[in-house]
């Protein structure tokens, strides 16, 4: 998780809790499953084997241009990696 992203996550918790009146044990849940996720381990990147990469080049060569074809490896890291 990035720090903009925390950032992110730490002002719409604060307000959500402001604007629904949330009570202190929600609060203390809502902190307690956000230490729980900044302390999780960070994955290790995942990368694609050559075969995957010729894979998604010749899915995208038989009518796609270069774009198609950074966009068809672009969704593979996504599944290897989420």
């Amino acid at each position: 998780m990035t720090d903009r992203e925390l950032m992110t996550m730490t002002r719409d918790a604060l307000f959500l809790a402001n604007t629904k009146h949330w009570t202190t044990n929600q609060i203390g849940e809502a902190i307690n499953a956000l230490n729980a996720r900044l302390s999780a381990p960070d994955r290790e990147w995942v990368s694609l084997t050559d075969h995957e990469v010729w894979e998604a080049i010749d899915y995208v060569l038989e009518g796609g241009g270069w774009l198609d074809v950074a966009r068809v490896l672009e969704q593979a890291f996504k599944e290897k990696n989420t």
